[in-house]
């Protein structure tokens, strides 16, 4: 209906979605009316989400369907996203297979007719059964858990006095069929074998009653079972010549990258930089720009760019400029630099507003800091070019001052300086801080400037041999697994081509040099055995020594199965009085993954990181070991060994 009431055609994006993901706040509705009335920008540089949803053009959804003979299999999250347009009636008909989940799901619809009147709309479809079983379990395990499942049954024919049978079995795992009894609404619990890697399922089938009123459910639930999650992603890259060997390393595939050497020669530079893993704002922002290069310049997909989902960036942008750790004041340099860069997450207005006071006539600020400013406003596309041209006429200009005048506008122009600077930069790199949004930046107006040329390889692997054709526009991706890269070779076939290899492999603990860091210690509360209504206060200590005024130090918690983080750990902590305590929280927490980004303060040399978890499943688990690595010097930092953690089934 428009404004007064009156049905028109309009384009219709429906939504529906399980309830819970709003609880968690993992899916929200959308305004349409706010977006139309929002402020516009000097335009729409690009979108993206953190989260997509499955698009379902027929309606069948992103996987299969619920099981035969009864079972429930079928568990997403999302079973609907679809566009409509309605009729001039105002109406318009969509059929959906809801999933297998008893849930109420959320539909909503956002509206939008030619004469751009929107409107938003949700409505609730609530999903039950007479009788149905619960079971509880992580979508994710480790090798060598054993979670204990817990089972309930439920149901409006269930009465609180009735019995409840559950037999279990699982053939992947080797388990035969285990029942156990408990009432009505009240948990079961069925010890399952240790795990193996691999992916298994789980079969719960459910009995109440006898006879007419005999009631049947029949659960089969997934998991997956990983050798580790503290896996770290590993680049390597060089000209393909005579000789060349592979390298590559883990238990997952090995990718191959090749592309030729002139334009993609920024290719290697840009896949290393999405390794980042860290809580810094610039490496946040070149693994940002990496990825978009790799994907419009050079026609990557994002399964063959991998290394998991972007950060948002609006972490490190709490007020008008950009801050290099989370939540901190901005910096000037990084604010330039994201000025230079088109990401949607990053508030391109906010910046020009802080560049703007940063580049004041003051005496207080320096030549430098205009300049910096300057090139920042450039970037943003403000009229600052005769500015420009004043500040490079300046007599004795600081190397700083040449560096922000010059070296990335050699990229910007496609000169051929740019390649022998980068190199150099990458051979000599600055000892006490990172340069890789300066060469994401680089690299960025390098692909766009440099034109590119066709090459060949030729690729054996267990005695099969085939060409690989690799064109100016497009690099050639190869996927290997870890027996067929122990017969692989490469072999140059023409032109000139650059090989990256990129893999996952655990963190070796024995290449880390205590330097930087004193101590590294993991505190535990509940200590000994953890209660299933316990709530789980994970804390690191951290002492800096002489050396550890490096920024920002990366830690990464893998949280055992049997727990999940509580994503609404503050970044802050504060006492009862509500005073802040200087415990520092999460700045990300995604999945069982908890980071951190601590530094030395001037006057703070021990510091305290600390997070929440609840009980997921009762059992015993692997608490892997857990790192604290300079983002600056990788292979400084120190290791908290692994443990075993123990969840009571009562």
């Amino acid at each position: 209906l428009d404004g007064a009431g009156t049905p028109v055609a309009a384009t219709v994006a429906l939504r529906a979605i399980d309830e819970k993901l709003y609880a968690i706040d993992a899916a929200m509705d959308v305004d349409l009316l706010s977006s139309l009335y929002g402020d516009v920008g000097d335009g729409v540089v690009a979108l993206g989400w953190s989260h997509g949803l499955a698009r379902q053009d027929d309606g069948s959804g992103d996987t299969t369907g619920g099981g035969g003979d009864g079972e429930r299999s079928d568990f997403r999250d999302t079973v609907l996203f679809r566009v409509v347009t309605t009729g001039a009636d105002g109406r318009a008909s969509v059929t959906f297979q809801l999933s297998d989940d008893l849930t109420s799901w959320r539909i909503s619809a956002g509206a939008l007719d030619q004469e751009l009147q929107a409107g938003s709309s949700t409505t609730k479809i609530p999903v039950g059964l007479p009788f149905f079983a619960e079971a509880t379990l992580a979508a994710e395990y480790l090798a060598g858990d054993r979670p204990v499942l817990r089972v309930r049954g439920y149901g409006a024919e269930l009465d609180s006095g009735d019995d409840v049978a559950f037999t279990v079995s699982s053939s992947s795992l080797g388990m035969a069929a285990t029942t156990v009894t408990a009432k009505a609404f009240r948990a079961a619990s069925v010890p399952l074998p240790t795990l193996t890697v691999g992916t298994h399922t789980v079969r719960i089938a459910a009995v109440s009653g006898s006879g007419a009123g005999r009631h049947e459910d029949v659960l089969v639930r997934s998991i997956t079972v990983v050798p580790t999650r503290a896996v770290g992603g590993h680049t390597a890259a060089g000209p393909l010549v005579d000789g060349f060997e592979l390298v590559g390393g883990g238990t997952g595939f090995t990718t191959l990258v090749l592309t030729d050497a002139g334009r993609g020669r920024v290719v290697p530079t840009l896949l290393d930089m999405l390794h980042t893993g860290t809580g810094r704002g610039d490496a946040a922002i070149a693994a940002s720009i990496a990825r978009s290069v790799l994907r419009d310049g050079f026609g990557m997909s994002d399964d063959e760019i991998g290394s998991g989902d972007p950060v948002d960036l609006s972490a490190f942008q709490p007020s008008y400029g950009i801050s290099l750790l989370p939540y901190a004041s901005p910096d000037l340099e990084l604010s330039a630099l994201a000025a230079l860069v088109d990401d949607p997450t990053i508030d391109r207005g906010a910046i020009l507003s802080y560049l703007g006071e940063s580049g004041e006539d003051d005496e207080d600020v320096t030549r430098e800091r205009r300049i910096i400013a300057l090139v920042g406003r450039a970037g943003l596309g403000q009229p600052v070019l005769d500015d420009l041209r004043e500040a490079a006429a300046a007599p004795q200009l600081t190397p700083v001052e040449r560096a922000w005048l010059l070296a990335i506008t050699a990229a910007g122009i496609g000169d051929p300086l740019a390649a022998d600077m980068d190199a150099y930069v990458a051979s000599v790199p600055p000892a006490d801080t990172l340069i890789d949004l300066q060469r994401a930046l680089a690299a960025r107006y390098w692909a766009e400037r440099t034109p590119g040329a066709d090459a060949a390889a030729s690729l054996t692997v267990a005695g099969t041999t085939r060409r690989l054709e690799i064109r100016a526009s497009s690099p050639v991706v190869v996927s290997l697994t870890p027996v067929q890269l122990r017969t692989a070779t490469l072999s140059p076939a023409g032109g000139s081509v650059v090989v990256t290899t990129t893999w996952e492999a655990p963190l070796d603990p024995a290449t880390l040099e205590a330097h930087g860091v004193s101590t590294f210690r993991r505190t535990v509360t509940p200590a000994g055995t953890i209660g299933l209504t316990d709530v789980v206060v994970v804390e690191y200590a951290v002492d800096f020594g002489e050396d550890g005024d490096l920024g920002c130090w990366r830690v990464t918690d893998f949280v055992p199965s049997g727990l999940v983080p509580i994503a609404g750990s503050a970044r802050m902590w504060f006492d009862d009085e509500g005073n802040g305590t200087g415990v520092e929280g999460p700045w990300q927490v995604v999945g069982q993954r908890v980071d951190f980004c601590v530094s030395k303060g001037p006057d703070r040399p021990v510091d305290t990181l600390r997070y929440a978890a609840r009980v997921v499943t009762p059992g015993t688990y692997a608490w892997e070991s857990v790192a604290i690595q300079s983002t600056v010097v990788p292979t400084w930092g120190r290791v908290v060994p692994s443990m075993t953690v123990e969840v009571a089934s009562e």
